[in-house]
Protein backbone atom coordinates (compact mmCIF):
# COMPACT_ATOMS: atom_id res chain seq x y z
CA UNK A 1 0.00 0.00 0.00
CA UNK A 2 3.12 2.11 0.84
CA UNK A 3 4.45 2.01 -2.58
CA UNK A 4 1.37 2.34 -4.17
CA UNK A 5 0.95 5.29 -2.66
CA UNK A 6 4.16 6.99 -2.96
CA UNK A 7 3.83 5.45 -6.97
CA UNK A 8 0.65 7.81 -6.70
CA UNK A 9 2.59 11.03 -5.91
CA UNK A 10 5.22 10.23 -8.27
CA UNK A 11 2.87 10.36 -11.39
CA UNK A 12 1.21 13.36 -9.77
CA UNK A 13 3.83 15.85 -9.68
CA UNK A 14 5.04 14.20 -13.04
CA UNK A 15 1.02 15.33 -14.71
CA UNK A 16 1.94 18.67 -12.78
CA UNK A 17 5.77 19.36 -14.30
CA UNK A 18 4.29 18.49 -17.90
CA UNK A 19 1.12 20.70 -17.38
CA UNK A 20 3.52 23.57 -16.46
CA UNK A 21 6.81 23.08 -19.16
CA UNK A 22 4.00 22.85 -22.07
CA UNK A 23 3.50 26.09 -23.00
CA UNK A 24 6.78 26.93 -23.29
CA UNK A 25 7.04 23.47 -25.54
CA UNK A 26 4.38 24.77 -28.10
CA UNK A 27 4.43 28.43 -27.24
CA UNK A 28 2.19 30.51 -25.66
CA UNK A 29 -0.50 31.39 -27.82
CA UNK A 30 -0.82 34.95 -29.02
CA UNK A 31 -4.22 37.33 -28.74
CA UNK A 32 -5.11 38.34 -32.16
CA UNK A 33 -6.06 41.98 -32.02
CA UNK A 34 -9.03 42.98 -33.86
CA UNK A 35 -9.72 46.14 -36.25
CA UNK A 36 -12.91 47.27 -34.39
CA UNK A 37 -15.03 48.87 -37.79
CA UNK A 38 -18.22 48.10 -38.32
CA UNK A 39 -20.04 45.35 -40.61
CA UNK A 40 -21.83 46.36 -43.23
CA UNK A 41 -25.47 44.25 -43.88
CA UNK A 42 -23.32 42.78 -47.02
CA UNK A 43 -21.05 41.07 -44.29
CA UNK A 44 -17.94 43.60 -45.87
CA UNK A 45 -15.06 45.54 -43.35
CA UNK A 46 -15.20 49.00 -45.17
CA UNK A 47 -12.03 51.11 -44.58
CA UNK A 48 -12.78 54.82 -45.62
CA UNK A 49 -9.94 56.78 -46.31
CA UNK A 50 -10.06 58.98 -42.80
CA UNK A 51 -8.15 57.95 -40.06
CA UNK A 52 -9.17 54.46 -38.36
CA UNK A 53 -8.87 53.57 -34.19
CA UNK A 54 -7.63 50.47 -33.83
CA UNK A 55 -6.80 49.76 -29.78
CA UNK A 56 -6.65 53.25 -29.02
CA UNK A 57 -3.48 53.55 -31.73
CA UNK A 58 -4.20 55.72 -34.98
CA UNK A 59 -3.89 54.85 -38.58
CA UNK A 60 -4.10 57.25 -41.24
CA UNK A 61 -4.61 56.69 -44.87
CA UNK A 62 -2.84 58.81 -46.70
CA UNK A 63 0.68 57.38 -45.89
CA UNK A 64 2.10 57.34 -49.26
CA UNK A 65 5.17 55.13 -49.90
CA UNK A 66 8.12 56.68 -52.22
CA UNK A 67 7.25 54.50 -55.65
CA UNK A 68 3.97 53.62 -55.06
CA UNK A 69 1.67 55.40 -57.53
CA UNK A 70 -0.97 57.78 -55.78
CA UNK A 71 -4.58 56.80 -57.06
CA UNK A 72 -6.62 59.18 -57.85
CA UNK A 73 -9.84 58.30 -55.81
CA UNK A 74 -11.49 54.87 -56.47
CA UNK A 75 -11.80 51.61 -54.53
CA UNK A 76 -9.34 48.57 -53.29
CA UNK A 77 -11.13 45.13 -53.08
CA UNK A 78 -9.65 42.61 -51.09
CA UNK A 79 -10.70 38.71 -51.69
CA UNK A 80 -9.88 36.57 -48.77
CA UNK A 81 -9.24 33.44 -49.16
CA UNK A 82 -10.38 29.72 -47.98
CA UNK A 83 -11.92 29.47 -44.06
CA UNK A 84 -10.76 33.46 -43.23
CA UNK A 85 -14.01 35.21 -43.21
CA UNK A 86 -14.11 35.93 -39.60
CA UNK A 87 -10.48 36.84 -40.13
CA UNK A 88 -8.62 39.94 -38.64
CA UNK A 89 -7.32 41.75 -41.84
CA UNK A 90 -6.23 45.07 -40.60
CA UNK A 91 -2.95 44.68 -41.63
CA UNK A 92 -3.77 43.93 -45.16
CA UNK A 93 -5.95 46.80 -45.06
CA UNK A 94 -2.82 48.83 -43.91
CA UNK A 95 -0.44 47.17 -46.83
CA UNK A 96 -3.35 47.81 -49.44
CA UNK A 97 -2.79 51.61 -48.53
CA UNK A 98 0.77 52.02 -48.61
CA UNK A 99 0.79 49.62 -52.40
CA UNK A 100 -2.24 51.40 -53.49
CA UNK A 101 -1.99 55.03 -51.75
CA UNK A 102 -5.04 57.93 -52.75
CA UNK A 103 -7.98 55.30 -53.09
CA UNK A 104 -11.46 56.45 -51.53
CA UNK A 105 -11.85 52.99 -49.92
CA UNK A 106 -10.43 49.72 -48.88
CA UNK A 107 -12.96 46.86 -48.52
CA UNK A 108 -12.32 43.66 -47.33
CA UNK A 109 -14.95 41.39 -49.27
CA UNK A 110 -15.77 38.91 -47.12
CA UNK A 111 -17.66 35.36 -48.19
CA UNK A 112 -18.73 32.32 -46.00
CA UNK A 113 -17.37 28.93 -46.90
CA UNK A 114 -19.72 25.91 -46.68
CA UNK A 115 -19.68 23.95 -43.47
CA UNK A 116 -19.13 20.62 -43.24
CA UNK A 117 -21.49 19.98 -40.69
CA UNK A 118 -18.49 19.05 -37.91
CA UNK A 119 -16.03 20.20 -36.28
CA UNK A 120 -13.19 20.27 -39.50
CA UNK A 121 -14.85 23.21 -40.99
CA UNK A 122 -15.62 24.31 -44.00
CA UNK A 123 -16.11 21.52 -46.87
CA UNK A 124 -13.02 22.14 -49.39
CA UNK A 125 -15.25 20.99 -52.63
CA UNK A 126 -18.24 22.83 -51.76
CA UNK A 127 -16.22 25.84 -51.35
CA UNK A 128 -14.41 25.23 -54.32
CA UNK A 129 -17.95 24.98 -56.09
CA UNK A 130 -19.19 28.05 -54.44
CA UNK A 131 -16.29 30.57 -55.49
CA UNK A 132 -18.16 30.36 -58.60
CA UNK A 133 -21.36 31.81 -57.11
CA UNK A 134 -19.49 34.44 -55.28
CA UNK A 135 -17.52 35.36 -58.59
CA UNK A 136 -20.84 35.74 -60.07
CA UNK A 137 -22.51 37.95 -57.05
CA UNK A 138 -19.27 40.24 -57.80
CA UNK A 139 -19.65 40.49 -61.08
CA UNK A 140 -23.02 41.52 -60.75
CA UNK A 141 -22.06 44.38 -58.44
CA UNK A 142 -19.20 45.87 -60.51
CA UNK A 143 -22.19 45.90 -63.23
CA UNK A 144 -24.09 47.77 -61.48
CA UNK A 145 -21.74 50.67 -61.24
CA UNK A 146 -20.65 53.59 -63.24
CA UNK A 147 -17.96 53.33 -65.94
CA UNK A 148 -16.10 56.05 -64.35
CA UNK A 149 -16.17 54.12 -61.39
CA UNK A 150 -15.26 50.39 -62.37
CA UNK A 151 -12.51 52.12 -64.15
CA UNK A 152 -11.10 53.12 -61.24
CA UNK A 153 -11.54 49.50 -59.34
CA UNK A 154 -8.76 47.52 -58.07
CA UNK A 155 -9.14 43.67 -56.90
CA UNK A 156 -7.35 41.95 -54.94
CA UNK A 157 -7.63 37.98 -54.28
CA UNK A 158 -5.64 35.75 -52.04
CA UNK A 159 -6.12 31.80 -52.69
CA UNK A 160 -9.53 30.78 -53.35
CA UNK A 161 -10.11 35.06 -53.58
CA UNK A 162 -7.80 34.64 -56.83
CA UNK A 163 -10.35 32.10 -57.97
CA UNK A 164 -13.02 34.53 -57.57
CA UNK A 165 -11.08 37.45 -58.70
CA UNK A 166 -10.33 35.63 -61.95
CA UNK A 167 -13.91 33.90 -62.67
CA UNK A 168 -15.38 37.41 -62.24
CA UNK A 169 -12.95 39.16 -64.06
CA UNK A 170 -13.13 36.90 -66.58
CA UNK A 171 -17.43 38.04 -66.83
CA UNK A 172 -16.42 41.20 -67.20
CA UNK A 173 -14.58 40.67 -69.67
CA UNK A 174 -17.54 38.94 -71.82
CA UNK A 175 -19.94 41.93 -71.28
CA UNK A 176 -16.87 44.49 -71.83
CA UNK A 177 -16.66 45.68 -68.55
CA UNK A 178 -13.07 46.90 -67.63
CA UNK A 179 -11.66 48.02 -64.32
CA UNK A 180 -8.46 49.36 -63.64
CA UNK A 181 -6.33 46.31 -62.03
CA UNK A 182 -6.52 42.70 -60.70
CA UNK A 183 -3.67 41.40 -58.49
CA UNK A 184 -3.82 37.82 -57.44
CA UNK A 185 -1.70 36.31 -54.46
CA UNK A 186 -0.95 32.92 -54.21
CA UNK A 187 -3.82 32.03 -56.83
CA UNK A 188 -5.70 28.89 -56.11
CA UNK A 189 -7.24 27.81 -59.59
CA UNK A 190 -5.75 25.71 -62.34
CA UNK A 191 -2.39 27.04 -64.26
CA UNK A 192 -4.06 26.00 -67.19
CA UNK A 193 -7.86 27.82 -66.89
CA UNK A 194 -9.21 28.69 -69.81
CA UNK A 195 -10.74 31.75 -68.02
CA UNK A 196 -6.99 33.18 -67.05
CA UNK A 197 -6.80 34.45 -70.69
CA UNK A 198 -10.22 35.72 -70.45
CA UNK A 199 -9.69 37.80 -67.76
CA UNK A 200 -6.72 39.86 -68.94
CA UNK A 201 -8.93 42.01 -70.96
CA UNK A 202 -10.86 42.93 -68.04
CA UNK A 203 -7.81 44.89 -66.56
CA UNK A 204 -6.86 48.49 -68.19
CA UNK A 205 -3.66 47.88 -66.61
CA UNK A 206 -0.85 44.79 -66.87
CA UNK A 207 -2.43 42.29 -64.38
CA UNK A 208 -0.20 41.12 -61.98
CA UNK A 209 0.02 37.96 -60.14
CA UNK A 210 2.62 37.01 -57.08
CA UNK A 211 3.18 33.37 -56.79
CA UNK A 212 5.27 30.94 -54.67
CA UNK A 213 6.77 27.96 -55.82
CA UNK A 214 7.26 26.28 -52.38
CA UNK A 215 3.72 27.65 -50.83
CA UNK A 216 2.81 24.12 -49.16
CA UNK A 217 -0.81 24.78 -49.00
CA UNK A 218 -0.96 25.21 -53.09
CA UNK A 219 0.88 22.02 -53.33
CA UNK A 220 -2.12 20.13 -51.40
CA UNK A 221 -3.76 22.28 -53.73
CA UNK A 222 -2.12 20.13 -56.59
CA UNK A 223 -3.01 16.76 -54.67
CA UNK A 224 -7.07 17.81 -54.55
CA UNK A 225 -7.46 19.14 -57.56
CA UNK A 226 -5.04 17.50 -59.63
CA UNK A 227 -3.91 20.04 -61.25
CA UNK A 228 -0.76 22.36 -60.09
CA UNK A 229 -2.38 25.66 -58.94
CA UNK A 230 -1.18 29.08 -61.08
CA UNK A 231 -0.31 30.87 -57.66
CA UNK A 232 2.64 28.26 -57.60
CA UNK A 233 4.05 30.20 -60.73
CA UNK A 234 2.65 28.70 -63.99
CA UNK A 235 0.83 30.64 -66.37
CA UNK A 236 0.92 27.95 -68.60
CA UNK A 237 -1.74 29.54 -71.18
CA UNK A 238 -0.65 32.80 -70.49
CA UNK A 239 2.38 34.95 -72.70
CA UNK A 240 4.93 36.43 -70.60
CA UNK A 241 3.92 39.67 -71.45
CA UNK A 242 0.50 39.49 -70.78
CA UNK A 243 0.85 38.80 -66.87
CA UNK A 244 3.19 40.28 -64.52
CA UNK A 245 4.30 37.31 -62.16
CA UNK A 246 6.44 38.37 -58.39
CA UNK A 247 8.40 35.40 -56.62
CA UNK A 248 7.67 35.07 -53.10
CA UNK A 249 10.71 33.37 -51.24
CA UNK A 250 8.50 33.00 -48.17
CA UNK A 251 8.50 28.77 -47.95
CA UNK A 252 5.91 27.29 -47.54
CA UNK A 253 4.15 30.08 -46.39
CA UNK A 254 0.25 31.00 -47.92
CA UNK A 255 -0.61 33.61 -45.23
CA UNK A 256 -1.90 36.65 -47.33
CA UNK A 257 0.18 39.42 -45.71
CA UNK A 258 3.30 38.20 -47.11
CA UNK A 259 2.30 38.38 -50.67
CA UNK A 260 1.12 41.25 -49.97
CA UNK A 261 4.58 42.45 -48.79
CA UNK A 262 6.17 40.77 -51.59
CA UNK A 263 3.82 42.68 -53.80
CA UNK A 264 4.36 46.18 -52.12
CA UNK A 265 8.61 45.50 -52.09
CA UNK A 266 7.61 44.87 -56.33
CA UNK A 267 5.66 48.22 -56.17
CA UNK A 268 7.93 50.42 -54.28
CA UNK A 269 11.13 49.28 -56.35
CA UNK A 270 9.35 50.40 -59.50
CA UNK A 271 8.02 47.41 -60.57
CA UNK A 272 10.83 46.16 -62.19
CA UNK A 273 11.46 42.58 -62.00
CA UNK A 274 14.03 41.37 -60.10
CA UNK A 275 16.82 39.42 -62.30
CA UNK A 276 18.61 37.64 -59.15
CA UNK A 277 19.17 33.99 -59.34
CA UNK A 278 17.05 33.55 -55.95
CA UNK A 279 14.08 35.41 -57.53
CA UNK A 280 13.53 34.36 -60.83
CA UNK A 281 10.25 32.70 -61.41
CA UNK A 282 11.12 29.00 -62.91
CA UNK A 283 7.30 27.33 -63.49
CA UNK A 284 7.24 23.45 -62.24
CA UNK A 285 5.88 20.22 -63.66
CA UNK A 286 6.50 17.53 -61.19
CA UNK A 287 7.21 18.44 -57.63
CA UNK A 288 10.92 19.38 -57.49
CA UNK A 289 13.14 19.98 -54.39
CA UNK A 290 16.13 22.66 -55.49
CA UNK A 291 19.20 20.68 -54.77
CA UNK A 292 22.69 20.97 -56.80
CA UNK A 293 23.28 18.40 -59.21
CA UNK A 294 26.30 16.53 -58.86
CA UNK A 295 25.81 14.18 -62.26
CA UNK A 296 28.42 15.33 -64.16
CA UNK A 297 25.92 15.95 -66.72
CA UNK A 298 26.79 12.22 -68.00
CA UNK A 299 23.03 10.95 -68.53
CA UNK A 300 22.48 14.79 -70.00
CA UNK A 301 22.61 17.10 -73.04
CA UNK A 302 21.63 20.81 -72.86
CA UNK A 303 19.19 22.00 -75.24
CA UNK A 304 18.99 26.06 -74.51
CA UNK A 305 21.13 27.74 -72.20
CA UNK A 306 21.03 32.11 -71.36
CA UNK A 307 23.12 33.89 -69.15
CA UNK A 308 24.01 30.47 -67.25
CA UNK A 309 20.80 29.03 -66.83
CA UNK A 310 20.50 25.46 -68.95
CA UNK A 311 17.72 23.32 -69.88
CA UNK A 312 18.78 19.98 -70.49
CA UNK A 313 17.27 16.28 -71.79
CA UNK A 314 18.10 12.89 -69.95
CA UNK A 315 19.77 10.78 -72.69
CA UNK A 316 17.44 7.94 -71.52
CA UNK A 317 14.57 8.70 -70.21
CA UNK A 318 13.56 12.02 -72.33
CA UNK A 319 12.46 14.59 -69.44
CA UNK A 320 14.26 17.72 -69.26
CA UNK A 321 15.36 19.93 -66.06
CA UNK A 322 15.83 23.86 -65.60
CA UNK A 323 19.73 24.39 -63.86
CA UNK A 324 20.27 27.76 -62.67
CA UNK A 325 23.72 29.51 -62.82
CA UNK A 326 25.00 27.88 -59.53
CA UNK A 327 23.91 24.07 -60.19
CA UNK A 328 20.57 24.04 -58.41
CA UNK A 329 17.90 22.27 -59.99
CA UNK A 330 14.94 24.95 -60.05
CA UNK A 331 12.44 22.59 -61.96
CA UNK A 332 12.04 19.14 -64.17
CA UNK A 333 9.27 17.59 -65.86
CA UNK A 334 8.23 16.77 -69.35
CA UNK A 335 9.59 18.74 -72.10
CA UNK A 336 6.95 20.72 -73.41
CA UNK A 337 6.19 21.97 -69.90
CA UNK A 338 9.94 22.44 -69.28
CA UNK A 339 10.47 24.43 -72.54
CA UNK A 340 7.92 26.73 -71.81
CA UNK A 341 9.23 27.23 -68.27
CA UNK A 342 12.58 27.96 -69.93
CA UNK A 343 10.93 30.23 -72.15
CA UNK A 344 9.44 32.41 -69.01
CA UNK A 345 12.93 32.24 -67.55
CA UNK A 346 14.56 33.97 -70.82
CA UNK A 347 11.51 36.49 -70.39
CA UNK A 348 12.43 37.19 -67.03
CA UNK A 349 16.41 37.72 -68.07
CA UNK A 350 16.48 39.41 -71.32
CA UNK A 351 12.56 40.99 -71.25
CA UNK A 352 12.36 38.49 -74.86
CA UNK A 353 9.53 36.48 -75.72
CA UNK A 354 11.27 33.24 -77.49
CA UNK A 355 7.44 31.89 -78.34
CA UNK A 356 7.74 35.22 -80.55
CA UNK A 357 10.90 34.47 -82.34
CA UNK A 358 10.02 30.69 -82.87
CA UNK A 359 6.43 31.88 -84.25
CA UNK A 360 8.58 34.21 -86.95
CA UNK A 361 11.21 31.89 -87.06
CA UNK A 362 13.95 34.04 -86.01
CA UNK A 363 17.37 33.66 -84.65
CA UNK A 364 17.68 34.00 -80.90
CA UNK A 365 18.90 36.90 -79.19
CA UNK A 366 22.60 36.44 -79.27
CA UNK A 367 22.61 35.68 -75.02
CA UNK A 368 20.42 32.57 -75.90
CA UNK A 369 22.30 29.49 -76.87
CA UNK A 370 20.39 26.20 -79.01
CA UNK A 371 22.40 23.30 -78.66
CA UNK A 372 22.57 20.71 -81.13
CA UNK A 373 20.17 17.84 -80.27
CA UNK A 374 21.75 14.21 -80.97
CA UNK A 375 19.32 11.56 -82.06
CA UNK A 376 19.53 8.46 -80.00
CA UNK A 377 19.47 4.94 -80.53
CA UNK A 378 20.29 3.09 -77.04
CA UNK A 379 20.54 4.50 -73.87
CA UNK A 380 23.99 7.14 -73.86
CA UNK A 381 26.46 8.40 -70.94
CA UNK A 382 27.97 11.16 -72.32
CA UNK A 383 31.67 9.67 -71.72
CA UNK A 384 35.24 10.67 -72.72
CA UNK A 385 36.45 7.93 -75.23
CA UNK A 386 39.73 7.02 -77.08
CA UNK A 387 39.09 8.05 -80.93
CA UNK A 388 42.20 6.58 -82.01
CA UNK A 389 41.17 3.08 -80.31
CA UNK A 390 41.90 0.12 -81.87
CA UNK A 391 38.75 -1.29 -81.71
CA UNK A 392 36.82 0.89 -83.68
CA UNK A 393 37.52 2.38 -87.49
CA UNK A 394 36.45 5.69 -88.62
CA UNK A 395 33.30 5.34 -90.99
CA UNK A 396 32.09 8.93 -91.52
CA UNK A 397 32.94 12.38 -90.23
CA UNK A 398 32.08 15.93 -90.86
CA UNK A 399 33.88 19.09 -89.02
CA UNK A 400 35.48 16.89 -86.53
CA UNK A 401 32.44 14.41 -85.82
CA UNK A 402 32.82 11.07 -86.05
CA UNK A 403 31.13 8.04 -86.59
CA UNK A 404 32.97 4.86 -85.54
CA UNK A 405 32.13 0.81 -85.86
CA UNK A 406 33.19 -1.16 -83.62
CA UNK A 407 35.55 -4.12 -85.36
CA UNK A 408 34.52 -6.61 -83.21
CA UNK A 409 30.36 -6.43 -82.47
CA UNK A 410 30.24 -3.73 -85.80
CA UNK A 411 28.28 -1.48 -83.20
CA UNK A 412 28.78 2.26 -84.06
CA UNK A 413 29.17 5.23 -82.05
CA UNK A 414 29.03 9.02 -83.21
CA UNK A 415 31.96 11.25 -81.52
CA UNK A 416 32.11 14.80 -81.13
CA UNK A 417 34.96 17.20 -81.85
CA UNK A 418 35.91 16.70 -78.18
CA UNK A 419 35.93 12.87 -78.54
CA UNK A 420 33.03 12.78 -76.15
CA UNK A 421 30.21 9.65 -77.26
CA UNK A 422 26.75 11.76 -78.25
CA UNK A 423 25.26 8.31 -79.14
CA UNK A 424 25.62 4.85 -80.06
CA UNK A 425 24.08 1.56 -82.14
CA UNK A 426 22.92 0.71 -85.55
CA UNK A 427 25.12 2.16 -88.59
CA UNK A 428 21.75 3.11 -89.77
CA UNK A 429 20.76 5.24 -86.76
CA UNK A 430 24.06 7.05 -86.30
CA UNK A 431 23.99 8.28 -89.97
CA UNK A 432 20.64 9.68 -89.63
CA UNK A 433 22.11 11.37 -86.18
CA UNK A 434 24.95 13.05 -88.39
CA UNK A 435 22.99 13.82 -90.95
CA UNK A 436 20.46 15.99 -88.41
CA UNK A 437 23.71 17.21 -86.22
CA UNK A 438 25.03 18.31 -89.63
CA UNK A 439 21.65 20.37 -90.45
CA UNK A 440 21.74 21.74 -87.14
CA UNK A 441 25.05 22.99 -87.24
CA UNK A 442 24.49 24.62 -90.39
CA UNK A 443 21.81 26.34 -88.80
CA UNK A 444 24.52 27.81 -86.57
CA UNK A 445 23.18 25.66 -83.41
CA UNK A 446 26.34 25.59 -81.00
CA UNK A 447 27.56 21.82 -80.22
CA UNK A 448 29.57 22.76 -76.75
CA UNK A 449 28.13 21.65 -73.99
CA UNK A 450 29.54 23.57 -70.91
Amino acid sequence: MKNQFKLWQFRFHVGIFCVLLLPFLVGCPKKEKTLEIPQNTENETVVQNVSVADSGNKETAGNESVGAKVLDGGEVWFIHGFFEETKDKSEEIALLREIFPGADAYTVKRWDAPKSGSALGPNWSRTVSKTEEIALERFREIQKMPEETRKKLIVVGHSLGGRITVRMMARCAENGIQVRKFVLLGAAIDNDDPEIKTALSASLETPCSVVNFQDFLLENYRAAQGSPALGTGYARIVEPTQLCEVASKQAMRHRSDLYLKTYRDFVLNGEKISKNTENIIVPQDYGNMEIGVTDAKVWWNNLLSCDGWQLQMNNVTGHCRILDPTGTRRAYGRREQMENAFTKVVHQLLGENLAEYRQENRPFPKNVTVYVEVPQDQANANLSVDSDSSWWEDVESFEGWKIQRNTVTSHCRLLDPTSVRRAWGSQERMENALLRVREEIEKGKSFKWD
